[in-house]
């Protein structure tokens, strides 16, 4: 952030009545995104921590999380912010069930969600196909019927332009006049 933003918020926060409540919840969903783009887990996560921090600075909610209940609003939220859906299940599910106490500790729910995170990268990239993979390209939605269960065509009874030896109405591997077929047969 440069010094300018700094000084705008500074401004904004002199400018703006002391009693402003926003809606938190929204204000976060509105503003945190889940970088899908950036390739390493950790650093995806880490961008999305620090934008919830930014967000927090800029509307003055660091007050609001200080709490233990506070904090677990800020542990949903984050969480919500999970993309793709199955992470979020994960998440969710870790810190319903055996990591409880990370909804309370920011560092500690750091940690589980970058196993999480982690993990579900090693699966993507080993789904990955091998081709992509080589080429260093991302994996594109297939069109359907684009090859997959299609029948291969089968091959017509004589050529189009007919026998490669004689021209006659038959396939070179029939062809009467081939000395590989001739002597094949003796």
């Amino acid at each position: 952030m440069s010094r300018d933003d700094h000084l705008q918020l500074y401004l904004e926060k002199l400018m703006k009545p002391k009693d402003v409540l926003y809606d938190i919840e929204k204000t976060v969903k509105d503003e945190l995104k889940y970088d899908l783009t950036i390739p390493d887990a950790d650093a995806r996560l880490m961008k999305l921590f620090m934008d919830f921090n930014e967000i927090s600075r800029k509307y003055a909610l660091g007050e609001v999380f200080r709490d233990e209940p506070d904090q677990k609003l800020k542990s949903k939220l984050i969480v919500e912010t999970l993309r793709p859906e199955s992470v979020r299940t994960m998440a969710e599910t870790a810190l319903k069930y055996k990591h409880r106490e990370a909804r309370k500790d920011t560092r500690e729910l750091f940690d589980v969600l970058l196993r999480i995170v982690s993990n579900q990268d090693e699966i993507h990239r080993a789904t990955r196909p091998k081709a992509e993979k080589m080429r260093g390209g991302s994996t594109e939605a297939k069109k359907p019927n684009a090859g997959e269960n299609q029948k291969p065509k089968a091959r017509p009874d004589t050529p189009p332009n007919g026998c490669l030896k004689c021209k006659g109405s038959h396939w070179l591997a029939k062809c009467p006049k081939n000395r590989r077929r001739r002597n094949k047969k003796s």
